[in-house]
């Protein structure tokens, strides 16, 4: 339910993110680009116009940061999913100790358990030094994309400043129309981290999700259960099966009515409260009808 609850949060949180950083790139790009001009290069002896430079330069600049961001994190993808599974595993075995705590006592069983807890907290420590150090380096490379693109601006539109083509204001009027596009443009490097967590969640209930079909389809029951109004109990030949899919008991055809008895016996293993449980609808592993 946690996990859920997180990864419907960082839904929303990176969808409105993304909304809102799209609206800004539409709205500043075209200002940047009508305060770009045009842009004359020499090239191969042949003069070419280049019309809104300043917002393809700032296209570039921003693909080849989230290229590096991208190439940079993402190892931490794949520890933050190995950190949801290890968690989950201390979990379950905190989990399973205290439902058992009695028998852990009597038995003595306080330090094999504690050597298993340290074991799956280690994984944890572990891991998250990894996570920390991969943290680390998508933090510094962001960081110093942010405060390179500050000087960038200020150097793609130095030379028509030069030039005497623009004033002062034009110039930091670029600039600042140049920051609201970096700005949006950079959403996938500034939320790299939060999109890694929401990807090792959204992967971990996928996996769960699939697993739990996978179940389900293995617990279908091959045989029939059919609820009536009649009073008895109707078995046509019901054939009991282990999960190894070993026959446990064969054909077995019977009807009980109201106030009759019966009495099952046999050796220990045989089946008499797997056929219970069949009976019952607690056991899928059947072939044949059941009626009650």
């Amino acid at each position: 339910t946690r996990r859920s609850s997180d990864l419907i949060t960082n839904t929303v949180d990176l969808a409105v993110g993304l909304l809102r950083h799209v609206v800004m790139l539409l709205v500043f790009s075209v200002v940047l680009w009508q305060l770009s001009g045009i842009v004359y290069f020499a090239v191969f002896n042949h003069i070419v116009a280049v019309p809104g430079y300043l917002l393809w330069l700032a296209l570039l600049y921003s693909a080849l940061g989230t290229w590096f961001i991208i190439r940079v994190g993402r190892p931490l993808i794949a520890r933050n999913i190995i950190q949801q599974s290890n968690e989950a595993e201390f979990r379950s075995c905190l989990t399973r100790i205290k439902e058992a705590d009695e028998c852990v006592a009597l038995y003595g069983g306080e330090k094999p358990e504690r050597l298993n807890l340290a074991t799956y907290f280690q994984r944890i420590a572990d891991n998250f030094r990894h996570i920390t150090k991969h943290t680390t380096a998508v933090t510094c490379l962001s960081s110093t994309y942010s405060q390179l693109s500050i000087v960038f601006a200020f150097l793609i539109a130095a030379p028509r400043y030069f030039n005497q083509e623009l004033q002062l204001g034009q110039l930091f009027e670029i600039s600042g129309a140049y920051w609201y596009v970096h700005s949006a443009l950079s959403y996938i490097i500034d939320s790299f981290s939060k999109i890694a967590l929401w990807k090792a969640v959204s992967s971990r209930l996928n996996s769960f999700s699939l697993q739990m079909s996978a179940t389900t389809r293995l617990v279908n029951p091959q045989g029939v259960i059919t609820s009536t109004r009649h009073n008895q109990l109707k078995l046509k030949n019901l054939t009991v099966l282990s999960p190894a899919n070993q026959v446990l008991l064969h054909n077995l055809s019977l009807e009980l009515n109201m106030q009759d008895k019966l009495l099952i016996s046999g050796p220990t293993g045989c089946g008499k409260t797997t056929l219970l449980r069949a009976i019952a609808g607690m056991w899928p592993y059947f072939t044949g009808t059941n009626l009650k």
